[in-house]
């Protein structure tokens, strides 16, 4: 029998190296971090207006049940991708667009 490989690497670094060499895998994690973080970032109340949200790409999309939040929501773009991105410990510029729907 050979002898065993010896691995001083913990669980949670083996897991982030996977993570990191899998693109797909990590990419849907962080849609999966961004759509949960939703109702943090912007409030119950707004969150209890929305009906849908989804991360593709760099793109962020919001559907919301009214067009005068969607109107309000269209002026604090930049302020909504920015803490999400802040509250997510993400790079600057992960999230490059919200299209509110």
């Amino acid at each position: 029998m050979p002898a065993r490989k010896k691995n001083n690497q913990s669980l949670s670094e083996v897991i982030k190296g996977i993570i990191s060499s899998n693109s797909k895998l990590a990419s849907g994690l962080l849609r999966v971090k961004i759509i949960s973080s939703w109702p943090q970032i912007v409030g119950k109340h707004i969150a209890s207006k929305t009906l849908d949200v989804n991360f593709y790409g760099e793109k962020l999309y919001v559907k919301v049940s009214s067009s005068a939040l969607r109107n309000e929501l269209f002026f604090q773009k930049q302020r909504i991708i920015t803490s999400i991105e802040e509250e997510l410990d993400l790079k600057k510029g992960t999230i490059k667009e919200l299209i509110l729907k």
